[in-house]
């Protein structure tokens, strides 16, 4: 008979419950650092620095046809070697890390790839045309060439589509990234950061992935030579929603150089905006605030729409107005366009006028502008207004009459207009079509978000 028969129990469970937490502390971990190795020709090889605790072996796993793939423990590196005839271009690893506790896995991504460096034309925006490449530039210098920074990091503040850059990774000082697609570009906006040893943000760069065929240039009347589409966009047409809403671009305050995305709507209805991710996959957020700050605060918070009120005539400047932010014809540090380009000045968009002025363009959202010699379709994509920051699309030229599906086209111009600039503007008058029209001139307030179409920098 058991006079004591919890005496086992009482003395084990502790014991249990100790071996149980020690099993768990001493669970494998595995980090693979950018998570991929890349290689600019077959039979070449690259390595991987990864770390990893309470791991006494490694192996690697579904390895690409024709790759080698070799993991050591002792230097903390993965050594992959492409096929030198044959084989897979590209392919995904597991790479498992077997310790006392379990083990860990990782996925390896290999792939010969052709690398293009950027930083032969410095910017505060590159134009990235070409899935399943590598990317480089110099992410110590700000825009073009405005100074040099203490960079220690690199981060994806936000992006309009999950992964449209990977494998991230910043050496020496150049940070480099891939874009895959599988021979065709997936197309979309990236906002990276770059941020000193203590987290702060120094500066942003916009990455802008549109193909080469949508990228194009026209010569006014003037000389000019202008970009065939809006300062981000994904195209420039207009069959579909869809194809009306990437034909918009995206959208600027008055002398800021950090871009903020467009509506998730064409018609802008909801005045909601699009979606926008980090480089995690989750959802991230434009915040509206009212009196925020100067030039060096809105570098550093690109995430925050800055708002005008009437005690600085709705600029959201409010530290005192900056003349020099855009104007003229000198491009500045905070100019947004690409290298080579900039915001061009109201007299290089004057003549323009509106091909057809056409009953039937309700349906449209924008018009054919032509000088004469050139024609080019225009997006009305609306504003961002300065009262709240969202997307406005409309035009109501008579209070309280509804007028069906009316739209508006909004670009800045570099060119000052008193305490405000001035926009090209053109709107469609639903109620009365023959009432539509073009102002070159606008003057708008500073906090409003609009549209570029950028001019060749010459």
């Amino acid at each position: 008979m058991n006079l004591f028969p919890n005496f086992r129990w009482r003395i084990l469970l502790p014991a249990l419950l100790l071996l149980a937490a020690c099993n768990k502390n001493d669970a494998p971990t595995l980090r693979l650092g950018a998570g991929a190795i890349l290689v600019d020709a077959p039979g070449s090889a690259g390595t991987l620095s990864f770390s990893a605790s309470h791991v006494d072996r490694i192996s690697v796993t579904a390895i690409p046809e024709g790759w080698t793939i070799v993991a050591d423990l002792a230097t903390m590196t993965l050594t992959a070697t492409a096929p030198a005839d044959g084989g897979t271009r590209s392919g995904t690893a597991s790479v498992v890390g077997y310790g006392p506790g379990g083990s860990a896995t990782e996925e390896l991504f290999v792939g010969i790839t052709e690398r293009e460096d950027l930083s032969d034309r410095q910017s505060g925006c590159f134009i990235v045309s070409e899935p399943d490449r590598e990317y480089r530039f110099d992410a110590r210098v700000r825009g073009e060439g405005a100074g040099r920074i203490d960079t220690r990091d690199v981060r994806i503040i936000w992006q309009t589509g999950s992964d449209l850059i990977r494998y991230g990774r910043l050496d020496d000082g150049i940070y480099s990234f891939y874009v895959a697609g599988d021979g065709e570009l997936v197309e979309g906006n990236v906002l990276l950061g770059a941020y000193d040893a203590a987290g702060t943000l120094l500066t942003t760069w916009h990455l802008w992935l549109v193909g080469t065929d949508d990228i194009g240039e026209q010569t006014y009347a003037n000389g000019r030579t202008f970009m065939s589409l809006n300062l981000g966009a994904l195209g420039n047409t207009n069959a579909t929603g869809e194809e009306i809403l990437g034909s918009f671009g995206l959208y600027y305050q008055w002398g800021r150089r950090t871009p903020f995305v467009g509506p998730d709507r064409f018609d802008a209805a909801g005045g909601r905006d699009a979606s926008l991710y980090n480089d995690g996959g989750a959802h991230v957020y434009v915040e509206y605030l009212a009196a925020a700050g100067d030039a060096a605060y809105a570098e550093t918070h690109p995430l925050q729409y800055l708002l005008g009120s009437s005690e600085n005539n709705y600029d959201w400047h409010v530290a005192g107005r900056t003349e020099e932010l855009w104007s003229g014809t000198a491009k500045s540090e905070h100019d947004p366009c690409p290298r080579g380009w900039r915001v061009p000045t109201a007299d290089e968009l004057a003549g323009l006028r509106i091909a057809d002025l056409a009953a039937d363009a309700a349906e449209s959202y924008g018009w054919e502008l032509t000088d004469g010699v050139m024609t080019s379709f225009y997006p009305a994509g609306g504003f961002r207004t300065y009262l709240t920051g969202l997307v406005q699309n409309l035009y109501s030229p008579v209070e309280g009459v509804d007028v069906p599906r009316p739209w508006m086209g909004c670009y800045w111009t570099s060119t000052l207009s008193g305490t405000e600039a001035s926009a090209l503007t053109f709107w469609y008058d639903a109620a009365d079509p023959a009432a539509s029209g073009i102002d070159g001139t606008a003057p708008r307030y500073r906090a409003d978000g609009m549209l570029i179409r950028c001019v060749r920098d010459e």
